[in-house]
């Protein structure tokens, strides 16, 4: 039987999870990545003992990322943030930031009626379909949901504490109440060792089960076949041409649309893309 070869473009956690898992199925994988470091913005500097992550900080312990490194075998080690201690501040004052019932009804940062209208919001959120939200503003939603402002201004806080996002007029409804559900489901993890340990562990993985990580090696284009219908191979920017069955590219809109020039869904969503911004 013919061995399908992929080439993973990007040694970041996402490309290097893609290589290990794909290269556990039987493929043949090679990861190409530009930079002499593998870890993409999941990097970890060490300064006087201190360790600082270039990128994300924490691991919704609810969400996909966890999943898959659980399905691979990474078991990340790291702290839950207390539940308890935690203030909004308001007004230059500050409040007892809810974290459950009976901070919700004790809390003086809402008014009664926004407190019954917040814990019927929390109450249903974990049965809420965002996959109709995707083009529905965040803002939008929030207007639309809630109806006194002390509430959309105490959710929106919680928001946009878990997506990493202040726009709420480019974040998707979808996305917002996406993050908002796994924060509350099951918290985030702190890892022990910075990002850079999860890093590790996926590529001893993706190494041990046969896959190829090539560092400065930059992917200039995907080099398709007559007709642009099946993938040839990678092209990397000493000229040279590495076949390939399937390509994955992990990284931005704007970086896999660079490789595909030609290709009118690609350029269609890089456009709205930066309209947003």
């Amino acid at each position: 039987m013919q061995v399908t070869k992929v080439a993973v473009v990007g040694g970041g956690l996402g490309g290097l999870t893609a290589a290990a898992l794909l290269a556990r199925g039987g493929c043949e994988v090679t990861v190409y990545e530009r930079s002499k470091h593998l870890g993409g913005r999941a990097r970890t500097t060490e300064v006087e003992g201190f360790r600082f992550n270039l990128g994300p900080h924490a691991l919704y312990r609810a969400g996909a990322a966890y999943r898959v490194l659980e399905r691979l075998g990474v078991r990340p080690a790291g702290g839950i943030p207390n539940q308890t201690g935690s203030h909004a501040l308001v007004g230059g004052r500050l409040h007892t930031l809810p974290r459950g019932a009976v901070t919700l009804m004790t809390t003086d940062v809402l008014s009664l009626a926004s407190k019954l209208e917040v814990a019927k919001l929390l109450a249903g959120l974990a049965r809420i379909d965002t996959q109709p939200l995707g083009a529905m503003p965040m803002r939008e939603w929030l207007e639309t949901h809630l109806t006194r402002k002390d509430s959309r201004a105490l959710v929106g806080a919680l928001i946009r504490v878990s997506s990493y996002c202040a726009d709420f007029e480019a974040l998707s409804a979808e996305a917002g109440l996406k993050q908002l559900q796994c924060a509350t489901a099951a918290n985030v993890l702190y890892v022990d060792g910075g990002w850079s340990t999860l890093v590790d562990a996926v590529e001893r993985l993706g190494r041990d089960a046969g896959a190829r990580l090539e560092l400065s090696a930059r992917v200039e284009a995907v080099v398709l076949q007559e007709g642009g219908k099946r993938v040839e191979g990678v092209r990397l920017a000493d000229g040279t041409v590495h076949r390939a069955d399937a390509v994955v590219m992990a990284g931005s809109p704007a970086d896999v649309a660079a490789l595909m020039p030609g290709d009118a869904v690609l350029a269609r969503a890089c456009a709205l893309l930066a309209a947003a911004e």
